[in-house]
């Protein structure tokens, strides 16, 4: 099997040159035995025309775990590369067509409802605007401005439906019996305790740069939902050891959990593009790890001043 995939200006796409595993009269045998309908392997892009045939220039080839960014135009294709491409929308849309190619992405395929872009917008602006000003709390802004996304066309309900995180739903839910686990049996009150006794008489800053360290941390190795969930306890029993201000100290965990630079385990994009970049463990860590000291030094400095303690 040959997969492709595809960036087409701005939106990634996956493509599957097809293989039926199924003997079929004619075919040409696959790495497991069977046979494919495809034609493209053993062939070079200068031998399918490719760039003139799609529109779609292709930057990059994927093979056994190496990525292959020279040459390209002269060799052949095999079983289980994968095509770095990019072009227009018009251009993936063509190769979607394609019977040589199955779409794993199709809506990166399609072409965006353009007459519905105001709406869409003006919908988003409403939610935002309606939380920030209090109107109605942000679970029912967000609900109602995804319903009347769907009343008014902007999506159909099975776009709405796939677009969900199902995972993300679920691992929140099973993670918020643990952290109220975490408060009632004491535990917050043991991290809490922790934190204060190692910076609490060091003023807001020191105790937002301990927790901001300990949250950071778990980030390169836990979800981040699941991680705030975790820390929201420890955050609010510090506050109310210190007497600060617990926004300061939500906020600060808010961030830190985002923070997720340094590891590829710790975002589902990081590992997104680690395998068609070629990147490595220590590629993430190179860049994450200052990344994520000049966010701690921001927010350090930044969030006492926001939310004053």
């Amino acid at each position: 099997m040959v997969n492709t995939s595809t960036t087409a200006s701005p939106l990634a796409l996956g493509l599957d040159i097809g293989l039926d595993l199924s003997p079929i009269v004619g075919g040409v045998s696959g790495p497991n035995g069977g046979y494919s309908r495809t034609t493209l392997a053993g062939k070079t892009l200068t031998d399918l025309l490719f760039r003139e045939h799609y529109g779609l220039s292709v930057l990059a080839i994927w093979r056994r775990q190496q990525a292959l960014r020279t040459d390209l135009s002269t060799l052949p294709l095999q079983f289980g590369d994968a095509l770095l491409v990019y072009g227009p929308r018009k251009s993936l849309e063509a190769v979607a067509r394609d019977s040589d190619f199955l779409v794993l992405d199709e809506a990166a395929a399609q072409a965006p409802r353009l007459s519905k872009a105001p709406l869409a917008a003006g919908i988003m602006f409403a939610v935002i605007a309606s939380a920030i000003l209090g109107l109605v709390p942000i679970a029912i802004a967000a609900l109602t401005g995804a319903a009347i996304m769907v009343v008014t066309r902007c999506l159909s309900m099975e776009e709405a439906y796939r677009a969900i995180e199902w995972k993300v739903v679920f691992l929140v839910a099973s993670m918020l019996p643990l952290g109220v686990a975490i408060q009632k049996t004491g535990a917050a009150q043991m991290g809490a305790e922790a934190v204060v006794a190692m910076v609490g008489d060091m003023g807001p800053r020191w105790v937002v740069a301990a927790l901001f360290a300990i949250t950071v941390l778990g980030t390169q190795i836990i979800p981040t939902a699941a991680l705030v969930v975790l820390m929201t306890p420890v955050a609010l029993s510090a506050a109310a050891s210190l007497d600060i201000s617990p926004h300061l100290l939500m906020m600060t965990v808010a961030i830190a959990a985002s923070a997720s630079f340094a590891s590829p385990l710790s975002h589902p994009a990081h590992l997104l593009v680690m395998g068609p970049g070629g990147y490595r463990f220590t590629d993430y860590v190179k860049v994450g790890v200052p990344l994520t000291l000049v966010t701690m030094l921001v927010a350090v400095w930044l969030l006492p001043l926001l939310w004053p303690a």
